[in-house]
């Protein structure tokens, strides 16, 4: 996301019949380094199921404007440009 809009859009494959799956997969993107203050990258895990489909489970924020262990993930991505850079993270609820 840059400036509130969304920029580039990537997805993992589906995990199937599992109520605990594990995601190791890597992404790569290119931003521009005037850009970096304004951008955030936003990980939403959905649910995919025979009853209610694209169901939002949570999000994790990684950027300038994350929480305390998201933006030390943030600052090392950064520190360690073209480096494969790993931290797990809780899912935050969003209560409408």
């Amino acid at each position: 996301m840059y400036q509130n809009k969304r920029m580039q859009k990537m997805k993992t494959c589906c995990k199937y019949q599992t109520l605990n799956p594990v995601f190791d997969e890597n992404f790569s993107f290119t931003i521009p380094t005037n850009k970096l203050d304004d951008t955030q990258i936003v990980i939403t895990v959905m649910d995919k199921d025979l009853i209610k489909w694209n169901e939002k489970i949570g999000t994790v924020i990684l950027g300038k404007r994350a929480g305390q262990r998201e933006m030390q993930h943030w600052r090392e991505m950064l520190s360690k440009r073209r480096q494969p850079v790993t931290m797990w993270h809780y899912l935050k609820v969003d209560i409408d």
